[in-house]
């Protein structure tokens, strides 16, 4: 049993979601909208299919001629979402959420219980729930990532070139 609270706690539960056939503008302007950077793509059945990121949107304008409008034909959120999407189980706790996180790039994962997406826990979201865990009563490396490699702090390396 783990002794830290679930990602269940923080994550977000009432979520922007869209269907694969959502007009792409509109996907976009609902981002903004809504100040969400990406939102889970659910089929008729209400399964993940997919994540539309603001990163996704931001190829549907890279993918156009410079000067091209944007409204000249219908694009769908399927044609830029993200399809292989790495989800987390709503049973996992905070550190082991963090642990995932700092092993990724992703801002957000699509929280999956029995199959179904059940919410959505974000970088912010698993920080708030490690703020209430006393320093000194977290667990370096939970169980579950005993045998990965430790994540190497950015001030320990560098990215400039001596001199020679």
């Amino acid at each position: 049993m783990n002794p830290y609270e679930s990602i269940k706690t923080y994550m977000a539960t009432n979520l922007v979601t869209f269907s694969p056939d959502t007009d792409i503008r509109e996907a976009m302007n609902s981002l903004l909208k809504n100040k969400v950077s990406g939102a889970p793509v659910l089929d008729s059945d209400k399964n993940l299919v997919g994540v539309i990121s603001e990163k996704d949107c931001l190829k549907v304008i890279i993918n156009r001629d410079y000067y091209n409008d944007l409204g000249a034909s219908k694009e769908t959120v399927e044609k830029y979402m993200s399809r292989d999407v790495k989800t987390m189980d709503a049973g996992l706790s905070v550190t082991e959420a963090a642990f995932e996180f700092i092993h990724s790039n992703y801002r957000r994962f699509p929280v999956m219980e029995k199959g179904k997406l059940v919410g959505q826990i974000s970088r912010r979201d698993v920080l708030k729930g490690i703020m209430t865990i006393e320093a000194r009563n977290i667990e370096v490396t939970p169980s579950s990532w005993q045998n990965r490699t430790p994540v190497e702090l950015a001030s320990k390396t560098t990215h400039y070139k001596k001199k020679k």
